[in-house]
């Protein structure tokens, strides 16, 4: 507390340097941030980043690592800037509130085990019996449309997009945008 006054004061110029908050030591500032390593990835979201955040929770909920743009409009679209992201992690807002996380590199994967790069026989192997497919938009391929095995949840979905025998990416979260095949676009 006394920092926080030294440095409205120190504005003042009442305070002498010596008494000024000074910035953590980066370990001390790194420790603070969560280890993103170790959050799991659902239907609703990636660790605490979960579909129906607004974006100041999200981030909160990262360190206050990432940001999103400010709105020009109610139903805006847009990918927040995450500098501690996962390679491969994005992440959604429609209207400041968190819509979706996609995943397009491994190292993140579903609760049940599956990862961007692993075949699409593995794929079918853990979800083809929960799964509703559709023809890829773009590609040679098909969509993996997973609801959760919870029934009174009919808003979070997992979005498996399967192209060349292999899973190309991921995405999760709230529909309709778990389902927009171009993003924000």
């Amino acid at each position: 507390m006394r920092a926080s006054w030294c440095i409205v004061l120190s504005l003042l110029g009442a305070c002498s340097p010596a008494e000024r908050a000074a910035d953590p030591p980066a370990e001390v500032a790194a420790a603070a941030l969560p280890d993103v390593r170790r959050w799991s990835l659902s239907a609703k979201g990636f660790g605490p980043l979960l579909a129906g955040m607004t974006a100041a929770d999200a981030a909160m909920a990262t360190g206050g690592t990432l940001s999103l743009s400010p709105l020009t409009s109610p139903e805006q679209c847009d990918y927040a800037s995450w500098d501690a992201a996962p390679a491969g992690v994005q992440v959604m807002f429609v209207g400041g509130v968190l819509a979706r996380v996609d995943v397009t590199a491994p190292g993140i994967a579903t609760a049940e085990g599956l990862e961007v790069g692993q075949s699409a026989v593995r794929a079918d192997s853990l979800y083809a019996a929960v799964a509703v497919r559709s023809p890829h938009k773009y590609e040679e391929g098909e969509y993996l449309v997973v609801r959760p095995l919870a029934p009174a949840d009919t808003t979070h979905r997992l979005v498996i997009e399967l192209v060349g025998g292999s899973v190309k990416r991921f995405r999760v979260g709230r529909s309709p945008q778990v389902e927009y095949v171009e993003g924000c676009s």
